[in-house]
């Protein structure tokens, strides 16, 4: 059984850290990497198209993405993976503090997998990437 790679882009320490130690907690059997803002997050995704990348990062199974970044948002960065051949069909996460209905209904519009609000959903969101990681060890 290999362990699932999650992209987590989050620009806030203290939220990543809260992740990192809800996913222990939960007991994922997972890598994170993190992504500070939105470029970097697709500079890590293009690191497996590009022939440049010695030894690229690991492709991640799952990407945790918030919507409120640094440089470019995480409505951009979900736009961007669904228009690439190599990202489309990559599940993403958006776990964001925003439960504006517009950056709700974008996401879907844009293809979003799910959509999590930081506090009051963190523990759905945290059983969603359980199930998604169970699905992918066993397909």
């Amino acid at each position: 059984m290999s362990r699932q790679i999650i992209l987590h882009v989050e620009d806030d320490d203290n939220d990543a850290l809260l992740f990192r130690m809800a996913a222990r907690r939960a007991k994922l059997d997972v890598i994170v990497h993190r992504a500070m803002d939105g470029e970097s997050a697709l500079h890590y995704l293009a690191a497996h198209a590009s022939s440049a990348e010695r030894v690229p990062p690991p492709f991640p199974d799952l990407v945790l993405l918030d919507l409120k970044l640094p440089l470019l948002d995480g409505l951009s960065v979900l736009k961007v993976i669904r228009s690439q051949p190599e990202t489309a069909d990559l599940p993403v996460f958006i776990l964001t503090a925003s439960n504006l209905p517009e950056d709700v209904q974008m996401a879907s519009v844009l293809g979003a997998d799910a959509y999590f609000v930081k506090c009051p959903a963190f523990e759905e969101a945290i059983q969603a990437i359980q199930s998604r990681c169970r699905v992918a060890v066993e397909a």
